[in-house]
């Protein structure tokens, strides 16, 4: 982010509208955009890299959805 204010303006934007597993947290001027479940909710094998690579996929697909919508905001 350019500053810390748009950081920490973009992260209460986001908070309330991320489902569970998905979280965020302002880290100075960045986002750290999270998923916490195990790997049997997420239905992946960490030892798969095809399993992992879909998962991380999906992780930014539906990050960058939330975050284009509050971006204009």
């Amino acid at each position: 982010m350019p500053s810390e204010g748009a950081a920490e303006k973009l992260t209460e934007k986001l908070r309330p509208l991320l489902p569970r597993p998905y979280f965020v947290n302002k880290r100075g001027y960045w986002l750290d955009l999270t998923v916490r479940a195990s790997e049997g909710d997420l239905g992946i094998d960490l030892f798969e890299e095809l399993s992992v690579k879909a998962a991380i996929e999906k992780f930014i697909e539906k990050i960058t959805q939330y975050v284009s919508k509050v971006e204009g905001d």
